[in-house]
């Protein structure tokens, strides 16, 4: 049976794409053989983390270890395998596990890296994970959008070892979904983190403020949770008008707002290939996204199954106002979009598509016990990581003693002896 464990980051009421992820991949791949567990590095008490709270509930291993600095982070992870390495350490979006890759991999460890977003944080991990120094690299690199397969590839590393998985959704039953009359209130709904980075909430929620405003039958729900909750609250209390604000939910209850929804909103300024969008034209949902560059276009083909806007007012207005008057165009996009969602980025489907890849990674592997080094290394410090890698300071005592063992060292080389 094919060993494999999962890195992840987790705290309370996490809401994100890779948290999604890491409910969801575990279930399909125990049912194709696979041993899973977890590593997840908490800041807060592992007791109150969204994954360990779920992925307990589902009998999964899982050994906790709280963040600190890079080296602790570094050696805390290799402690945890030196006994008993698995043949694959999905290392996803975790930098600890990054930094562990070289030890693991000299080991007989196989190590894949899993880029979620165009964003200066992957293109760090490219930078030096992917395209970096030989000792560096990953052994192979998942992305959920062709474009960032595409800029590992162009970056040098090999096309065989990039795979495009997205990491898919769960489709809804589209028979719940209630035709809507051209007089009746018109759902527009946000899905995702309450962040003004990336996702430029305030700015989504001054557009539906504004939807709202311009037409009465306009009424809007934001769902999630994130550092701008409290801002987007006033804004909409502020505004007096017909949108709900509602914290992070499961799965199955975001699902069931979908799918009493007639549009999405995502106006972010980056994205990879957001589970959001995906979970929403799973349930017959029409998405009205800004047009960037990676991701969103290759899921949503602009006028067939949702609406590609270069701003966010009157280009996400239009799109809005021409989906309430028209409900059967905006229904038949609708199950455009489902069926483009069934067949290519359901869990199913991609959960299939890591089976054969962990599969195959394993083949390649020969894990063998080891002891960890007392000295590890560690790339520079890399900023784009932000407080991902933090890095311990050094007194200026331990500085003279590393500098004092580096000098008797070179001068017994010198010597011969």
């Amino acid at each position: 049976m094919t060993r494999v464990t999962l890195c992840a980051y987790d705290y309370p009421s996490m809401s994100s794409g890779p948290a999604s992820w890491a409910q969801r991949i575990p279930e399909r791949l125990k049912r194709s053989g696979i041993d899973v567990e977890f590593r997840l590095f908490h800041w807060k008490e592992k007791k109150d983390g969204t994954l360990y709270r779920h992925l307990t509930s589902e009998g999964l291993r899982i050994q906790c270890i709280p963040f600190l600095d890079a080296a602790s982070n570094q050696h805390a992870l290799l402690e945890s395998f030196c006994k008993s390495p698995p043949e694959v350490v999905v290392a996803d979006n975790v930098i600890p596990a990054h930094h562990a890759a070289r030890y693991l991999r000299l080991h007989g460890t196989r190590v894949i890296s899993t880029l979620r977003s165009d964003d200066n944080f992957y293109e760090a991990v490219t930078d030096l994970f992917v395209n970096g120094s030989a000792e560096s690299r990953v052994d192979s690199v998942v992305a959920v959008s062709q474009f960032l397969g595409n800029r590992c590839i162009a970056g040098g590393f090999p096309a065989e070892q990039v795979s495009v998985i997205p990491s898919g959704a769960i489709p809804g039953d589209l028979s719940r979904r209630k035709q809507r009359a051209i007089d009746q209130k018109f759902r527009v709904t946000y899905v995702g983190r309450l962040a003004e980075e990336q996702k430029r909430i305030l700015a989504t929620t001054e557009c539906m403020i504004s939807l709202c405003r311009r037409d009465s039958r306009f009424v809007g729900t934001i769902v999630g949770d994130g550092p701008n909750r409290q801002q987007v609250e006033q804004m909409v209390a502020k505004a007096d008008v017909p949108i709900e604000v509602v914290g992070a939910m499961s799965s199955d209850s975001v699902q069931k707002i979908l799918l009493n929804s007639d549009m999405s909103l995502l106006l972010s300024d980056y994205e990879g290939l957001p589970t959001a969008v995906v979970e929403a034209m799973g349930c017959g949902v029409v998405p009205v996204c800004l047009k960037i560059r990676s991701g969103i276009g290759e899921l949503i083909e602009d006028g067939v199954n949702g609406f590609l806007t270069a701003d966010r007012a009157e280009g996400v207005f239009r799109a809005a106002r021409m989906l309430a008057d028209d409900p059967q165009r905006a229904a038949g996009m609708g199950r455009l979009g489902y069926e483009r969602i069934v067949k290519d980025f359901q869990s199913d489907v991609c959960a299939a598509r890591w089976v054969e890849l962990l599969e195959r990674e394993a083949g390649k592997s020969r894990p063998v016990a080891f002891e960890v080094p007392k000295q590890l290394q560690l790339p520079a410090h890399e900023p784009r990581f932000g407080n991902e890698d933090v890095r311990r300071a050094v007194s200026v005592e331990s500085w003279l003693q590393r500098w004092r063992r580096a000098y008797l060292e070179m001068r017994r080389r010198l010597r011969g002896n």
